[in-house]
């Protein structure tokens, strides 16, 4: 019996392959500079490790709060230093994904936990030179759940927060995966789609703006079209009858020049008889439109 495959495959191209290499890609897209504006930075509470409080919105710190709670729809908790493995490594361009696999790949080798225990973070910072420097924070989860522990009580009902380790140099936090940054990443993505509806709401009412004169024109010249068949329609009486006027002043005109070139043959009879001396004899008289024929016989022919 033969078997069926679960890949999805056309003309023999894998689409599932194809579906993650354009999936890929569209989130590439995302950073690009020309529309990663369009992705809001969340705010972000930070408990630090010193117990203050600050600010973050877009990886960096606006303020220092001393201890006071400061409106955010995320919160992240700062590891103590001495709970952190740090690793530096540099490395040529690479897409995002090849980054994050190299840092999973630096933290697993380094890591003196368990394979179940290890967790980290990484950020990435571009050098001059046209490479990267990768960073690495390496600690254990068992101990990250113990801080979280005992910050618990800062936290709000039912909070879940991030891990942060803060950077050596001006580059973002580094953020240790499979915490609570799910939470900053779904409202960043809200935040974008709602970005991305507007901007394309503003692109249709631009649309809309630049067509509007051609509508209103097409609009006219429909209205015009619809007023001259209507003036037409309604003027076809008339024109059926002023026609029937032209074609019988036609008639009569070519009945007017039959009429005025005709000869009337009593007022020709009269005028023969008047003329014509004694010793003439007519014998016929032939008249065809305006012209008059005659022959007969007489003494003086002149």
């Amino acid at each position: 019996m033969p078997s069926i495959s679960s890949d999805a495959r056309f003309l023999g191209v894998d689409l599932q392959a194809g579906w993650r290499e354009a999936r890929k890609a569209l989130q590439g897209i995302q950073h690009w500079p020309v529309v990663a504006w369009l992705t809001p930075d969340v705010p972000v509470r930070l408990i630090r490790a010193d117990g203050t409080e600050s600010m973050w919105i877009g990886g960096r710190e606006l303020a220092k709060t001393n201890g006071k709670s400061v409106s955010a729809k995320c919160v992240a908790i700062e590891l103590p230093e001495a709970m952190v493995l740090r690793r530096e490594i540099a490395l040529p361009p690479m897409s995002a994904q090849d980054v994050k696999g190299a840092a999973a790949l630096e933290a697993i080798s380094s890591s003196p936990f368990g394979k179940d225990d290890v967790a980290w973070g990484h950020v990435l910072t571009k050098l001059s030179g046209g490479g990267s420097r990768l960073e690495v924070a390496i600690a254990s989860r068992k101990h990250i759940s113990q801080t979280i522990e005992q910050a618990r009580e800062r936290l709000r009902s039912g909070e879940e927060p991030e891990v942060w380790v803060r950077s050596y140099g001006s580059a973002p936090p580094l953020v240790f995966g499979g915490f609570g940054e799910g939470r900053r990443v779904s409202v960043a993505a809200r935040g974008r789609r709602a970005a991305y509806g507007l901007l394309l709401l503003a692109v249709v009412l631009g649309a809309a703006i630049a067509i509007t004169p051609t509508a209103q024109l097409r609009l006219r010249a429909i209205e015009a079209v619809h007023a001259y068949d209507d003036i037409a329609r309604r003027a076809a009486p008339a024109v059926r009858e002023r026609e029937e006027l032209l074609r019988s002043v036609e008639q009569l005109s070519a009945l007017s020049e039959v009429l005025a070139g005709r000869i009337e043959p009593l007022v020709l009879m009269n005028r023969l008889t008047q003329v014509l001396p004694d010793d003439t004899a007519l014998q016929t008289v032939r008249l065809q439109g305006n012209k008059v024929t005659i022959a007969g016989l007489t003494g003086n022919s002149s």
